[in-house]
């Protein structure tokens, strides 16, 4: 099956289970995540890119929770996997890189989601992301500035050029920006 083929049947599979995900984490994300990803290959990589495994990863970046809590789900997702012309071997190899493609990525395709995933974390589109999902979870500024500055900030390393040239530049951005927001939260307090 040709790359666009795997990368269109994955979204028509995966969009539905997005629905009920908060705007950080909606059907739009993965749309925003295959934008960058593609940013990041046409930048250049030094590595052959498996397209189907790179779909697979983009689409169900957000459902790994979901695929390892509901049995259903995940039988159902296997069964489409299959129906596609995947074995149950590369199934299996699926699963294991996108448990760890977040966290601790291994393969290209793995390293390119998750630049994909953090850089959309940082800069002003990050903050206006995180401060949208802070207020509907109920948190305070400074809880969310403290998450920011301890989670994401501090301990996220991208893996691709594009990836670390892109997120450092955000970063300074988002980092100034929490350094004139503390300012202003002091001057209220005093």
């Amino acid at each position: 099956m040709p790359k666009d083929n795997y990368l269109e049947s994955f979204k028509n599979y995966v969009k539905e289970h997005y629905t009920s995900k908060d705007a950080a984490h909606n059907f739009e994300h993965i749309e925003r995540i295959i934008s960058t990803s593609k940013k990041i290959i046409d930048y250049g990589v030094d590595e052959n890119i498996d397209f189907c495994l790179l779909a697979f990863l983009q689409c169900f970046h957000g459902l790994n929770r979901k695929l390892a809590t509901d049995s259903e789900f995940k039988r159902n997702t296997i069964d489409f996997l299959l129906g596609l012309g995947l074995s149950g071997e590369k199934i299996t190899i699926y699963f294991e890189c996108l448990k760890r493609h977040c966290k601790s990525p291994q393969r290209i395709e793995e390293k390119i989601v998750h630049d994909s995933n953090f850089i959309e974390a940082v800069g002003s589109y990050g903050l206006a992301r995180a401060f949208n999902s802070a207020g509907t979870r109920g948190q305070t500024i400074e809880e969310i500035i403290d998450i920011l500055e301890t989670h994401y900030y501090n301990t996220i390393e991208c893996k691709t050029q594009f990836g670390r040239i892109v997120y450092n530049a955000r970063k300074k951005f988002a980092e100034d920006f929490l350094i004139l927001l503390k300012k202003e939260i002091d001057w209220y307090k005093e």
